[in-house]
């Protein structure tokens, strides 16, 4: 049952839409398609409140990453260049694209599709996933698809490798068949709104479009519009004074390819750096090259520093995707924490529409390690 990280960790809410058919206590975890435990938000609480209760965790993977590190079993998978067929689409492009790999799967890696058939084999249910090969999935999911993908075949994607899906207009322009009367937008009222006419967005004062300040990351009013943040502190910018923040680096995608040779020996991104403002680090005592900690109310990391000018004073910064191995002490992410916002949660659906706001919304304060 795939849940939102922030409802994994923080338990079902009160608010929480669909909560009898989506919630349920989590006791395994099998982290296909993603390196869960080192890189979702609000590790130290995923470590500390949740791991614990996990009975299972499987890491189908292709290299020791963190997740693989601290799993029960590890399932070698085959990398992108050893799949016999994949495709692909998603909502930034409208195309439907076939990818085929170059090499045989090595050693004794297999497909994620060969892994659930082995696994509902021995689970005693192999009579509803069929499938150990990647083709008639591929022919289902094309016969199944609707509309968008009619026409579109396995043998002809083969010829063609990308193929355009059929879309109401070309270029493709958001909410066309909403507009034209085919569809309902997916608000409570099917129309496009702009007032929001539902309780909760009215006892929140967000029934029009609002700018409040974030839920930490502020040195004013947490989470309250201006005319009200403006006249209160936030309590904890005292203690915590800088905003944290990771973010990606253009070499890698994530957490893959952050062990390669190629990786490491760049400047930037060889290893974590804690980077700082000139300013921030003459206040705290830092030069560059001396190992510092990042820390806050829920977590830690510590790093080397780099001090650059264009960091923007009143911050800190680090690249994100360290494997567990690759970082001194603390981790990351554990800074951060996954606030649930209960508007969002009104649209809330699992791999489409996430609870949280803000991943990085939070204040930290640097120290000399």
């Amino acid at each position: 049952m795939p849940l939102d990280t922030a409802y994994v960790v923080n338990g079902p809410t009160d608010t929480m839409a669909d909560k009898a058919k989506l919630w349920r206590q989590i006791r395994c975890i099998w982290a296909a398609g993603g390196n869960l435990l080192g890189e979702a938000s609000d590790q130290s609480n995923l470590t500390r409140k949740v791991l614990p209760e996990i009975e299972l965790i499987v890491s189908p993977e292709i290299e020791m990453s963190t997740t693989a590190q601290l799993a029960d079993i590890v399932l070698p998978v085959v990398s992108w260049f050893e799949l016999p067929y994949d495709i692909a689409t998603t909502p930034a492009h409208p195309y439907i694209q076939l990818a085929e790999g170059s090499i045989q799967p090595m050693y004794e890696a297999k497909t994620d599709i060969e892994i659930y058939y082995e696994m509902c084999k021995r689970l005693g249910t192999g009579d509803i996933f069929k499938f150990n090969r990647p083709e008639p999935a591929i022919e289902l999911l094309l016969e199944t698809g609707g509309p968008q993908v009619k026409g579109i075949t396995f043998e002809r994607l083969k010829k063609e490798r990308c193929i355009r899906v059929n879309l109401p207009s070309s270029p493709y322009a958001s909410f066309t068949e909403e507009i034209e009367g085919k569809k309902k937008f997916k608000t409570a009222s099917g129309r496009q709104e702009l007032y929001k006419d539902e309780d909760r967005f009215i006892q929140m004062g967000e029934q029009l479009p609002v700018h409040k300040e974030p839920h930490m990351a502020t040195p004013y009013g947490p989470s309250k519009v201006w005319s009200e943040a403006k006249k209160e502190s936030n309590p904890f910018y005292k203690t915590y004074p800088m905003v944290y923040h990771a973010r990606h680096t253009r070499w890698s995608v994530h957490s893959s390819w952050r062990t390669t040779e190629e990786i490491l020996a760049l400047d930037d991104i060889g290893k974590p750096l804690l980077e700082l403002n000139p300013v921030d680090a003459v206040k705290r005592g830092l030069v560059a090259g001396d190992w510092a900690t990042a820390y806050n109310q829920h977590g830690y990391v510590k790093a080397k520093v780099k001090v650059r000018e264009s960091v923007p004073p009143g911050a800190v910064l680090i690249y994100f995707g360290w494997q567990r191995d690759q970082i001194r002490e603390g981790h990351w992410n554990a800074l951060t924490h996954n606030d649930i916002n209960p508007i969002h949660e009104i649209y809330f659906i699992p791999n489409v529409w996430g609870p949280v706001s803000g991943h990085f919304d939070q204040l930290c304060e640097v120290k000399k390690a």
